[in-house]
């Protein structure tokens, strides 16, 4: 019984242009408007009004297309719109079917197979959502967006079923407007030059017509002669965002091994107006480097990821997401000055952990020679001894102090005495 009634039901959408002549004015297919950039995408709905003119019944299935002009704009994906799911008392349809065609979209839905339930008479039901992709060659454009039955083989009928009986509704047409897209460029300052055993910041410098609301971005140094080790927001754009309190959300993802940096942020989830005005070559955002040994000339480049961090070349402008203009630079590095380290690292991992305790250790009470003592001394205070394994203990698991400067960072020992470094090896 319900496959006699889903061939039937299946006959009546496709064959319905020839049982009605005139559209019924109770029911409609409407497309709805879209607004986008140029190099963006938006979403478009379409509806049914089952209930017009206060005389209609409810609707056991309909099929319709919505089609554009395939020049300026591209289907990215097509799904069911918000009012399919509520049907039938939240149990949705028994059959829905969504095609995808070059000019367009076009959908067959019946809701019960049994036709025991309809969808309601009423109007403002949500049925498709289609998303675009705006590529035109001109800027700005409108572009009609029809209620169509040109799209399958055969062609699918713009149809509704009422009691059984196809009935052809109105269409209404909507339309997509298409605006150009705003310059926005992301850029590395030139002329940055860095010194073995030192970090150094790279501005990135943000361009744009439009205010800015959120980015994301990798950057890469293909040389492999800089390690990312951090981002800097002081005096920067980003760090301006909510009156000072910088971007809402920020994330950060650095791959040391493969010499990059992902960065992604947002300015605010819930404040319209935490956003970055207009600029040109305005610094962004700053990125910390570390060179740790050799000399050369690094090239820096942009990419849509680092490791295992997804972050897409993206600005956010205007609520969409556009693609940036993107330039890299090169950063001259030179021999820095002798007997850099990062005191309290003594197993020179870049990291601070137990494993240095330990380290030290041995070094003092099982004669295994180092390279940097000064490194060992994690109080500062001149002496290799057993005070600075207890040193870095307490400011790792007693909130003690952290190691006196350099920490953190390379660098080289402001105090004068009498232990030194022979060689810190940063990999």
């Amino acid at each position: 019984m319900r496959n006699t009634a889903r061939v039937f039901f299946i006959g009546a959408l496709v064959c319905a242009s020839t049982i009605e002549a005139e559209a019924d004015p109770s029911y409609r297919v409407r497309a709805g408007s879209v607004e986008g950039m140029n190099g963006a995408s938006a979403t478009l709905s379409a509806y049914l009004d089952l209930n017009v003119d206060g005389l209609g019944e409810p609707v056991g299935g309909w099929s319709f297309g919505i089609c554009h002009e395939e020049s300026g704009a591209t289907v990215l994906s097509a799904d069911a719109g918000g009012a399919i799911p509520l049907l039938r008392g939240g149990a949705g349809v028994d059959f829905l079917r969504i095609e995808v065609f070059p000019g367009g979209v076009a959908e067959t839905a019946i809701v019960d197979l049994g036709q025991a339930q309809a969808a309601p008479a009423a109007n403002d039901l949500e049925v498709l959502r289609i998303r675009y992709f705006f590529q035109s060659r001109e800027c700005p454009i409108r572009r009609s967006v029809v209620v169509c039955d040109t799209l399958g083989s055969p062609p699918l009928a713009v149809t509704c079923v009422v009691d059984r009986r196809a009935i052809e509704p109105q269409r209404e047409s909507g339309a997509m407007q298409i605006g150009c897209t705003p310059l926005v460029t992301l850029k590395t300052a030139a002329g940055v030059q860095a010194a073995t055993g030192l970090d150094a910041l790279v501005p990135v410098l943000l361009s744009n017509e439009r205010p800015v609301s959120g980015a994301s971005f990798a950057l890469a140094a293909r040389e492999g002669l800089l390690i990312p080790s951090g981002v800097d927001l002081a005096g920067t754009s980003a760090g301006a965002l909510r009156g000072g309190a910088g971007p809402e959300y920020l994330k950060i993802h650095i791959d040391a091994t493969a010499r990059c940096i992902g960065i992604a942020l947002i300015g605010s989830t819930s404040l319209d107006d935490a956003t970055i005005p207009f600029g040109w070559e305005a610094p962004f955002l700053r990125i910390a480097f570390n060179a740790p040994s050799r000399e050369g000339t690094e090239t820096l480049e942009f990419t849509d990821g680092c490791g295992s961090f997804a972050a897409p070349r993206a600005v956010v402008v205007a609520g969409f997401s556009l693609v940036p203009e993107t330039i890299g630079s090169s950063v001259v590095v030179s021999e820095g000055p002798a007997g850099g380290f990062i005191r309290g690292d003594v197993n020179f991992d870049r990291l601070m952990n137990i494993a240095d305790a330990i380290a030290a250790l041995t070094f003092l009470f099982a004669g295994k020679p180092h390279d940097c003592h000064d490194a060992v001394d994690a109080n500062d205070d001149g002496k290799l001894d057993i005070a600075d394994a207890i040193y870095l203990l307490s400011y790792l698991f007693v909130q003690g102090k952290e190691p006196p400067p350099p920490f953190a960072s390379p660098g080289v020992d402001p105090t004068p005495d009498a232990i030194g470094c022979v060689r810190f090896p940063f990999w």
